[in-house]
């Protein structure tokens, strides 16, 4: 969230909550935008890929348009941040934009496929 968030917490239900930096009461996912809901998520999911017991191999992290409504600012410290973590497992990432191939383009072990004209 780019410092904005200072605090996110899950429930068993996986119900999300986010506290902004120097807020005292932390806010629903709900009543935030869809994009800062989005980076909640996208927050577990990492965590989530992050907590599972290391079995010698490290598993792939899979999204699927996670970063759809994210604006540009957000994009790109989301993709950021997967490209570190990309340096210790693969990451996967489809989407139907172009924002996120023209930002990773020409960065080292990254490999953008574009599919085929039917």
């Amino acid at each position: 969230t780019g410092g904005r968030y200072d605090r996110l917490t899950f429930d068993r239900e996986f119900s999300a909550m986010a506290r902004a930096a120097g807020d005292t009461v932390p806010h629903t996912a709900l009543s935030l935008s869809e994009g800062t809901s989005d980076q909640l998520y996208l927050a577990l999911r990492i965590a989530m890929c992050l907590l599972l017991p290391d079995s010698g191999e490290l598993c792939p992290l899979i999204l699927d348009d996670a970063l759809s409504n994210f604006d540009d600012a957000r994009t790109a410290l989301a993709l950021d941040l997967l490209s570190e973590i990309a340096e210790s497992r693969q990451v996967i990432l489809f989407t139907c934009h172009s924002r996120e191939g023209t930002y990773l383009s020409g960065r080292k072990n990254v490999l953008i496929a574009h599919p085929r004209e039917a």
